[in-house]
């Protein structure tokens, strides 16, 4: 583009020049002659020049067009290296998320491992209780099969009872009757006294037995009350163990998300 306008200037001054030789020296035949062919040498340079000029102002159009261009160039690459500083932040932004995350699953899965272990312990625990609560369901069946068995027999022994201290009552209703007898019936009557002495003996044997059944039976009740303490320690450490097994599995649920 330079050498454009050098160019062009050069045939401008020239043209001035012999514009200004045209004006000042006088028209002889030769030099008619020399002013024609100067004159078609003018037009020719002044074709050329303004063919010259016609090209620089489309070099400066096109000049203007490129500094547009190179402007809307120097604007794009603003608002390219602006969307490329957000974009490296945003990937700043996404690493220390990633990283973030990273370690969440980390904490994660290190405490579904530990859940595991201890969903691991509860479950051996709680069938540890179920066996121990069966073993103690059979013992309490057991026990209150002896316990039917003990009350029938003391029933029994009641019945015998009654039996004999009616017995004894009869018998002394004969000792009154045959008071009149006595010296006849006095062998007799040492012997009924013998009977009597058993029976007496034996009474105290239905009491004594009779106090072991109650005494049994407080401690039935006793066994009974601790059943029911440990079945419902048991339920208690069931729905600890439903509590922890519904968070294990909201956890795995979340995990998998």
């Amino acid at each position: 583009m330079t050498s454009v306008k050098k160019n062009y200037e050069a045939l401008k001054q020239r043209q001035e020049e012999e514009k200004m030789v045209q004006n000042c020296s006088p028209r002889s035949g030769e030099e008619s002659h020399s002013i024609n062919k100067w004159e078609r040498e003018s037009q020719e340079t002044t074709r050329e020049l303004l063919k010259v000029k016609d090209r620089l102002i489309e070099v400066e159009r096109n000049n203007a067009t490129l500094q547009a261009e190179k402007q809307a160039l120097k604007t794009q690459l603003k608002q390219l290296e602006t969307q490329n500083n957000n974009l490296q932040a945003q990937i700043l932004a996404l690493q220390r998320q990633t990283v973030s995350l990273q370690e969440q699953n980390t904490t994660l899965q290190t405490q579904n491992a530990k859940l595991q272990v201890e969903n691991s312990t509860i479950n051996s625990q709680s069938t540890s209780l179920m066996n121990q609560n069966a073993q103690l369901l059979i013992q309490q069946s057991a026990l209150e099969n002896e316990n039917e068995s003990i009350i029938k027999e003391r029933e029994d022994l009641k019945s015998l009872y009654d039996s004999l201290v009616k017995d004894h009552e009869k018998l002394e209703q004969l000792h009154e009757r045959q008071a009149a007898e006595y010296e006849s019936l006095i062998s007799k009557h040492g012997n009924l006294k013998s009977v009597h002495k058993n029976l007496e003996m034996e009474h105290k044997d239905l009491e004594d037995r009779y106090n072991q059944l109650l005494k049994q039976k407080v401690q039935l009740e006793e066994l009974e009350k601790v059943l029911k303490a440990e079945q419902e320690k048991m339920v208690q450490q069931n729905k600890k163990h439903e509590i922890v097994a519904a968070e294990y599995k909201k956890l795995c649920e979340e995990n998998d998300r």
